[in-house]
């Protein structure tokens, strides 16, 4: 670019020394006008390049002004660049060596409390260890020392139930014997508490009528604690000889302990004596006949309180294997009430059919029971006894 410049100033010095060269000429000699006027418009042209030239060398000094300036702008970001490279790793160096030395001291102030707290955790656990193997030592002192207080209480309880028991036998004895004397018997029997008289009961070494006296004394207090304790002893005698070849005072106190479930009114009872029932029958044992009657009779007064007849049909199966018992009127009587209330009339039929000879009473019952069941059927029952007593009339 210089060299052009350089270039075109020697043209224009060039045109410049040539026109003076030829004004002096021209000085020397006539010119025409024609010269004259071709020297004025070289002269114009040589101005118009001079101010071309003057042009181009003002462009190029300000390209190269610019220049200059990117230049100087790109090595003072570069410098600028390498400082702030040069602060940057040393500042990061200062960094790392700070941190350095923060992590080490930090691991060392760690380092000493750990293990500064481990000494002392294990010096708590060592004395926690010592109070808690005095506290075991203590434990077992105490347990051991528990346990005989426990023997001794069971020992006391024994004997305290065995005095108890003693001393139910002893006043239910002495009851019997004023049995008939109720205020005296009552006062007596109340003495008792319950849990004794359970103890009685299940006894097996105590005489039978001790045993059904305490379930008797159980049954007028309403307690239903001798329920199952009764059900399980009654189904034991079904499977024992003992029983099956008893006389007649054992036997009777059997059949007694079904009346005494009787008189405790709850499902408990209904269901076991059910079971009891069923049994018999199945089983037909040497027990049937003696127990059937008074199983029946018992359902009946049960299943009355606490009305449901879920039993009527098993109880009707069970009737012509009952005994008639002329002491029993009532309770033949409360078994035909039982089978009106729950609507079984073949039930009543069956007793009709069984026992019906057995008191005029029972028969009559009967049959205005089953009036409003069966009127053609009373009808004829009735017309039949006329013709009865028709006939014997005659024959008198």
């Amino acid at each position: 670019m210089k060299t052009k410049i350089i270039s075109l100033l020697f043209i224009a010095l060039l045109g410049i020394t040539i026109s003076e060269s030829v004004a002096q000429q021209n000085q020397n000699a006539p010119k025409t006008d024609t010269e004259v006027e071709k020297l004025r418009i070289q002269l114009k042209t040589v101005e118009n390049e001079k101010i071309e030239v003057e042009t181009k060398l003002a462009e190029a000094n300000a390209k190269l002004v610019n220049t200059d300036i990117d230049k100087l702008k790109g090595e003072l970001r570069e410098s600028n660049n390498d400082w702030l490279k040069s602060w940057s790793g040393w500042f990061l160096t200062i960094i790392g060596i700070f941190a350095a030395i923060l992590l080490g001291v930090s691991y060392v102030f760690w380092y000493w409390l750990r293990t500064r707290t481990d000494q002392l955790i294990a010096t708590e656990v060592e004395k926690r260890l010592d109070r808690f193997q005095d506290s075991i030592e203590q434990v077992d002192t105490l347990t051991n020392e528990l346990k005989e207080s426990v023997e001794k209480v069971n020992i006391l309880e024994s004997q305290v139930t065995i005095l108890n028991k003693e001393h139910a036998a002893n006043i239910i004895e002495e009851a019997i014997q004023h049995y008939y004397n109720e205020p005296y018997y009552k006062e007596l029997i109340n003495r008792i508490t319950e849990e004794a008289l359970l103890d009685l009961f299940n006894d097996d070494t105590r005489h039978i009528r001790v045993r059904s006296k305490a379930i008797k004394a159980l049954a007028d207090r309403k307690s239903t604690k001798s329920t199952s304790p009764v059900l399980e002893f009654l189904n034991s005698t079904l499977d024992s000889d003992t029983y099956k070849e008893a006389g007649f005072d054992t036997k009777l106190e059997l059949k007694r302990l079904v009346d005494y479930l009787g008189m405790t009114h709850t499902q408990e009872s209904y269901d076991g004596l059910t079971i009891f029932l069923d049994r018999l029958l199945q089983d037909d044992t040497e027990m049937t006949d003696f127990y059937i009657t008074w199983t029946v009779f018992s359902l009946a007064y049960i299943g009355s309180a606490i009305n449901t007849g879920s039993s009527v049909s098993i109880m009707k199966e069970a009737i012509p294997s009952m005994r008639a018992h002329f002491d029993a009127e009532q309770a033949f009587q409360n078994l035909a009430g039982y089978f009106d209330k729950f609507n079984e009339p073949d039930g009543i039929k069956e007793i009709l059919s069984h026992f019906g000879l057995m008191t005029s009473d029972l028969k009559e019952t009967c049959l205005t029971l089953l009036q409003k069941h069966d009127p053609v059927f009373v009808e004829e029952q009735r017309a039949a006894e006329t013709t009865i007593n028709t006939e014997n009339e005659d024959t008198e």
